[in-house]
């Protein structure tokens, strides 16, 4: 719980959000080889010099498989590529549960180079309330998958929980969470056209 202008916060999902997390839920899809490609050039280009990352995901069997595939796609690309191992950590967290306070230890345990998200929208969301309230999670350093980076959930959970979150959208397009929106290219600025 912590004190937010005066009133008690406690970083549970409430009733209301929980169901419309659900909904957004029903949808969600195990990512591709191609996003998953995507994610990890992005990460390459971003942090070069890494030694470690940790994948968080819900308990979905489906999504615990990704992870793993993905862990052993990142392995395999460090090596071939940088002739050097980076230390992949995989870390499964339930959707519903009383407290998400040990999830949140794991995901953040040995403070590795890079966290990356995927699963259900309920479990992440979770561990991302209580994740914003510990001093060793950088979001800057966070990567989602589009099915975890939607404006209806930023609308849902609160802009402030989301704000420097890296991803990869539908398109494969790095985005970024800048004042509670979703942005594509945030290095780019263009410049108004008047013709």
């Amino acid at each position: 719980m912590q004190y937010e202008s005066n009133v008690l916060i406690s970083p549970r999902l409430d009733y209301r959000m929980t169901n419309q997390l659900k909904d957004l839920s029903r949808s969600l899809e195990v990512p591709s080889v191609r996003e998953l490609q995507a994610l990890i050039e992005t990460i390459e280009y971003d942090q070069p010099f890494l030694k470690s990352i940790t994948i968080g995901t819900s308990n979905e069997n489906e999504m615990v498989n990704a992870a793993f595939h993905l862990k052993s796609l990142i392995e395999s690309t460090w090596y071939e590529n940088k002739q050097s191992e980076v230390y992949v950590n995989v870390v499964i967290w339930k959707n519903h549960v009383g407290s998400s306070k040990k999830y949140v230890n794991k995901f953040v345990s040995n403070s590795p180079d890079v966290w990356i998200t995927l699963g259900s929208h309920i479990g992440f969301c979770n561990v991302l309330k209580r994740l914003y309230r510990t001093e060793k999670w950088d979001s800057k350093r966070t990567y989602c998958l589009s099915s975890l980076l939607s404006q209806a959930m930023i609308n849902i959970v609160g802009a402030k929980y989301f704000e420097g979150i890296n991803g990869i959208n539908y398109h494969d397009e790095i985005v970024k969470v800048e004042n509670g929106y979703i942005t594509s290219n945030p290095n780019c600025f263009a410049e108004p056209s008047f013709f």
